[in-house]
């Protein structure tokens, strides 16, 4: 807008095909509301939206004098003010134009529409007491979601954010809000090219709820597994300890099998002995009996007779030990 104005031969104010040229542009800039053009003079000569609106002065609106007093002075962003015309909130975006000469011709203007960044904040699905901010780099709030038009156009140079800027462009921080003083947790960044800095504060309860619940879940899953873990240990271990006892009781019956074998065998032997001994003195018996020899084997039958108990007593121990081996 400001080259052209420039380097156009001079045109009749609110010049019909420049100003349906202007309306054209803004089907491109949906953030913008109307581009306008105020002369030296301090009126409004070309106007995307009113061309027979009433003339207002705005010599004495900031981005104006800006202008006119710093040649420069490049794109200059503006605090938030209220239109003359509409009676609703704009931000300035504005350039020099300069005449052949380079004397001061007016400038070029875009309203800005705070209207575009509310919506296209409220697209970005904010949780409650969540933020977004825009300032400019000496702290003028340009806008802020949730929208409150209290703030447009308040300065906060000591804003903790506003204050880190000369050290880092961007950054997070913890800090309590000034505008409705909610602990939040602030991320910025300086805008490459442009004087300004957009913040996102995230309400610190709602991050910390969120951080408990992922804890907390975190926490029950990590109790399931030590308990998942601790089960199969004992599980294991008392198997351990089973199989242990189990090797244990059969050595224990194989001891026993090979003691009630052995105990068997000596038995057998010793009652073969006893039948040896028996016999004899059966023999020895008649022959004193025949010969009339007083000779009496009757305590020898006796211990012939208590060895058969004993004999008989062994073989029961080793019965019954075999038993106990099947058994088991």
């Amino acid at each position: 807008m400001a080259e052209t104005i420039a380097l156009a031969p001079p045109m009749a104010d609110h010049d019909a095909a420049f100003e349906e040229a202007l309306r054209t542009r803004l089907k491109h800039l949906p953030f913008v509301r109307s581009l306008f053009v105020i002369g030296a003079d301090g009126f409004i000569t070309q106007d995307s939206n009113h061309s027979r609106a009433p003339r207002f002065g705005l010599a004495d609106r900031d981005y104006f004098r800006v202008h006119q007093n710093d040649p420069a002075m490049g794109l200059h962003i503006g605090p938030p003010l209220v239109s003359r015309s509409l009676g609703r909130w704009f931000i300035s975006m504005s350039r020099r134009i300069s005449g052949p000469d380079g004397r001061f011709a007016g400038i070029a203007v875009a309203a800005v529409e705070p209207g575009y960044f509310e919506r296209f904040y409220e697209n970005l699905h904010l949780q409650a007491g969540d933020s977004i901010a825009m300032f400019r780099r000496d702290g003028t709030m340009l806008f802020r979601s949730p929208y409150s038009e209290t703030v447009m156009g308040q300065s906060f140079p000591d804003h903790p954010v506003i204050r880190r800027l000369s050290e880092r462009s961007e950054g997070s921080l913890r800090m309590v809000s000034v505008f409705d003083g909610v602990p939040r947790i602030v991320s910025y960044r300086a805008v490459d090219g442009l004087p300004l800095v957009v913040t996102v504060a995230l309400a610190e309860a709602a991050v910390l709820s969120r951080w408990w619940q992922h804890a907390t879940i975190t926490l029950a899953g990590t109790t399931v597994a030590v308990a998942l873990a601790a089960t199969v240990y004992l599980l294991l271990a008392r198997q351990a300890r089973q199989r242990r006892a189990l090797r244990e009781r059969l050595a224990r019956a194989r001891g026993l099998e090979d003691l009630g074998r052995m105990t068997g065998g000596m038995a057998h032997d010793f009652n073969n002995i006893l039948n040896v001994v028996s016999t004899n003195l059966e023999s020895i018996r008649r022959v004193a009996v025949r010969e009339r020899i007083p000779l009496s084997v009757d305590p020898a039958r006796r211990a012939i007779d208590q060895g058969a108990k004993l004999i008989s007593q062994l073989l029961a121990f080793a019965r019954g030990q075999e038993l106990t081996v099947r058994a088991v």
